[in-house]
């Protein structure tokens, strides 16, 4: 919160579940850093932001929604009101973490990064690009790429697509010589992270009911095989690989 507000007092986004939608049902609640006491001012948005106009800017899908806030008695004051229509979410709008691209300065401009609200819609191309800023997108077809990763030896590149039904982990040879490669078959594969060595794959998948981590050779020779399970409720992300490849990190 900004400095003009005195309340010890956090804003923040409380989400259950690991559906992709949960933040859209998330709860925007406030909590006094000096008591705890947790109140719910809002059901249904996330990444609330609070303006020194008394009001509390949030998103909900692709749109931002303003409401008045009473700072003193720490209460919505009022109906909410649509401010924006087109902001990006994170990751491909897929709300893994609920966060919307915008903010507010203290002087009452917005910014923000403008996406079309229905993510399952948006087709994306895939650039290479060098440190001079010269490049060339590759050749494959538009699709809701995410979370795209090159390959140790900087040959390949592992990436998502994610059309909001089904996601897969796909493979590619930067050199053009063949076509693109899916290398998951079952369930929703998302997050594809390379091994240290380049051999394998990482991913998260929901093959076996929950949200936990897998790897198989990205060649393609082998099943996938579990690394985590994940709890109910929870969801694991791969994020790297120690260069030895004997320690991950995920979150």
């Amino acid at each position: 919160m900004p400095r003009s507000c005195r309340t010890a007092t956090l804003l923040f986004t409380l989400a259950k579940g690991v559906d992709a939608d949960r933040w859209n049902k998330a709860q925007i609640v406030s909590q006094s850093l000096k008591s705890g006491e947790r109140r719910v001012l809002l059901d249904g948005g996330a990444d609330a932001r609070y303006l020194p106009t008394g009001h509390i800017v949030y998103a909900f899908g692709g749109m931002l929604f303003a409401v008045p806030f009473n700072l003193r008695n720490l209460a919505v004051s009022g109906g909410a009101v649509p401010v924006l229509e087109g902001v990006l979410r994170t990751a491909n709008q897929s709300t893994s973490t609920g966060l919307a691209q915008f903010g507010a300065s203290e002087t009452g401009s917005l910014m923000y990064i403008p996406w079309p609200i229905t993510a399952s819609a948006v087709l994306l191309d895939i650039g290479v690009f060098d440190r001079k800023r010269s490049g060339e997108l590759l050749k494959l077809p538009p699709r809701g790429y995410e979370a795209l990763r090159i390959s140790p030896d900087g040959k390949q590149i592992a990436v998502g697509s994610n059309d909001g039904k089904d996601a897969i982990v796909w493979i590619y040879d930067l050199a053009g010589s063949s076509a693109i490669r899916r290398l998951t078959f079952g369930g929703r594969d998302r997050f594809p992270v390379w091994s240290a060595d380049g051999q394998r794959v990482t991913f998260q998948s929901d093959r076996e009911g929950d949200l936990g981590i897998f790897w198989q050779r990205a060649d393609g020779s082998g099943p996938a095989e579990r690394l985590t399970k994940a709890e109910p409720e929870t969801s694991h992300v791969p994020q790297a690989w120690s260069p030895k490849g004997d320690t991950s990190c995920s979150t």
